[in-house]
């Protein structure tokens, strides 16, 4: 099933994080598409004790569009009060803090039925927000649970069936594949973490610029790794920032900045104060929208950073959940076998596309990647978008298609660890040989088995040897 980003036209919700989603609410929206839909997506009435706002709106027909982004607090509940996670919501605070609301199209009469189309897509949002927010099965609610002398939606709707099968979901059986063993990090010494350092930043055409320590930050900060270069690499020299005004990005009205972009955000300085490393996803327009331009001009130099486009409408929702894009928007060759061919964008974290003329309905790859190793629950549909999508990744990134059993793509895939930024390439060190490969959120590694059997070969990290120093 597909998501149409329909977004609000009015911003009635509160901005939030994922992080606060502990439960899922189930409303009736007592009246028929297109009414219902696009009062809630003007944001209710005129008056602030009518506005409203809503996650999700699934249709008779089984369509669902998204008015509000998961992280952020829409206003659906009202007064209401629930034990969450061992607390009580006190009534007037009410559950919009931490719950998710979907709306279904329906008179809320207890007569008007809900086809079923409209309790499919229902039962697939749902199980899809539960897993993903590992909300327990006390916590999906009906908007009468909460709100019991306010409301009785959805009237009629048939409850206690859709909560079993929400929770009694289980996957078609495809036989698990056991976890990748992890590798004790070689002895930590200079020339390991150099050399690691090294094929990080060369993958992306530049060079570790001493005396700017910006990655030990991003390993701090869960950042990641370098995925592109702004600027020629600096000249080697000791001298402390002494390439810092040859690197330097000028933008209209503002001073020149050393930028450097990592996996999960851009990083940027004054040259005259290099100390004051500050974040793209913590700054404010007008100085944000230039540096939004230079970050997507690097990956995408025909286009840039175009407001009114989906992918990036979406990105600045999302930014460092998505990752920065590592790639231009672009068509994904070939189709799937039903004839629908897709455009995409690559992001550090995760890669966005839409089927062709549908640019509202937006389709994460990390939604079809997960489970792909254990008990992989997805159609035949999905796993062919999902082919399409990684072939098309690895190809514009490292020049190979993805190989689903190759060691490091399998462990990059189940530890979320984003794009691959280079090839893996051999190395010696201290007698020993290794492979290593530079991935968005971090640098792997492992010991090369003398016997060839790479069935037993255990993977580190970058980030193990960086972190005690953090």
């Amino acid at each position: 099933m597909q998501i149409n980003q329909v977004g609000m036209t009015r911003a009635h919700y509160t901005p939030g994080s994922a992080g606060r989603i502990r439960m899922v609410v189930l409303h009736a929206t007592a009246g028929r598409f297109p009414s219902d839909f696009n009062w809630l997506r003007n944001g209710g009435g005129d008056i602030a004790r009518t506005w409203v706002s809503i996650h999700y709106y699934i249709t008779k027909s089984g369509e669902i569009s998204q008015m509000v982004a998961d992280a952020n607090i829409a206003w659906h509940a009202g007064q209401s009060t629930w034990i969450v996670d061992g607390q009580r919501i006190e009534y007037s605070v009410g559950c919009n803090p931490v719950s998710v609301g979907i709306e279904l199209e329906n008179l809320n009469n207890g007569r008007d039925p809900y086809p079923q189309a409209q309790y499919a897509a229902a039962l697939w949002l749902t199980r899809r927000l539960v897993g993903r927010y590992n909300v327990p099965r006390s916590q999906l609610v009906r908007h009468l649970d909460i709100a019991p002398r306010r409301k009785i939606d959805p009237a009629g709707f048939p409850w206690a069936r859709f909560v079993s099968e929400v929770y009694n979901f289980a996957p078609p059986p495809v036989p698990p594949v056991a976890p990748l063993p992890r590798l004790e990090p070689l002895p930590s010494s200079a020339q390991l973490r150099e050399l690691l350092i090294d094929l990080a930043y060369r993958a992306v055409g530049s060079a570790y610029p001493a005396g700017w320590p910006v990655l030990q930050e991003t390993v701090s900060l869960h950042t990641g790794m370098p995925v592109a270069a702004v600027t020629a690499p600096p000249p080697p020299t000791p001298a402390e920032f002494p390439e810092r005004d040859a690197r330097a990005v000028d933008m209209t009205g503002q001073p020149p900045f050393i930028i450097e972009i990592y996996g999960r955000d851009l990083f940027y300085a004054p040259t005259a104060n290099p100390e004051q490393l500050q974040r793209l996803s913590n700054t404010q327009p007008p100085l944000r929208d230039g540096l939004l331009q230079v970050l997507f001009l690097t990956a995408d130099p025909a286009n840039g950073f175009r407001p009114d486009w989906a992918f990036h409408q979406f990105y600045l929702e999302h930014m460092t959940e998505i990752g920065v894009p590592v790639g231009p928007n672009h068509r994904l060759p070939g189709a799937t076998s039903n004839g629908q061919t897709y455009a995409c964008q690559h992001f550090g974290l995760d890669s966005l596309c839409s089927p062709v003329g549908q640019w509202s309905t937006i389709i994460r790859l990390s939604d079809l990647t997960r489970d792909m190793y254990s008990g992989d629950p997805h159609p035949p549909l999905e796993r062919e978008l999902r082919a399409l999508l990684l072939n098309d990744l690895y190809q514009n990134r490292i020049g190979q298609n993805f190989d689903q059993n190759a060691l490091f793509n399998r462990y990059a895939i189940q530890e979320n660890l984003g794009a691959p930024i280079g090839r893996a390439e051999f190395q010696e060190i201290n007698g020993e040989r290794i492979v290593a490969m530079p991935f968005a959120l971090d640098t792997i590694y492992a010991r090369v088995p003398s016997d060839g059997n790479w069935g037993r070969v255990g993977i580190a990290r970058l980030t193990d040897l960086l972190a005690p120093e953090s």
